[in-house]
């Protein structure tokens, strides 16, 4: 079965007047997945609102949004949007922990 595929009929979740032809994750919590049918007008607007607003971890503004899991959360929990600032700070932490845990030391790795 494809998961991916609009089932025949359904109208676009924003304007409700046009034949819904994207399909978008919306919203993502430990309780599962909830995905929004767009057509293809309202889903630039609905993918661009998306990208602009307040990072959920920091609270500053930001038109650069992008999803992340909390990797202390476990990765069955929910999806947060925040800012490049954040995003690069929880990469960096990952980094950090697996450099310090000695997980490179198992492998042939090589800086740049």
């Amino acid at each position: 079965m494809n998961t991916n595929r609009i089932p025949d009929g359904t109208l676009c979740d924003t304007c409700s007047q046009v034949p819904a032809t994207r399909r978008m994750l919306v919203d993502d919590t430990g309780f599962g997945k909830e995905y929004g049918y767009f057509c293809d007008a309202c889903h630039k607007q609905e993918s661009n609102s998306l990208c602009t607003g307040s990072c959920d971890w920091c609270k500053q503004k930001s038109d650069d949004l992008r999803w992340v899991k909390d990797s202390s959360e476990g990765m069955g929990e929910s999806l947060y949007l925040v800012c490049p600032r954040c995003a690069k700070a929880q990469q960096d932490e990952i980094e950090r922990d697996l450099r310090n845990s000695g997980y490179y030391d198992t492998y042939d790795y090589e800086e740049d």
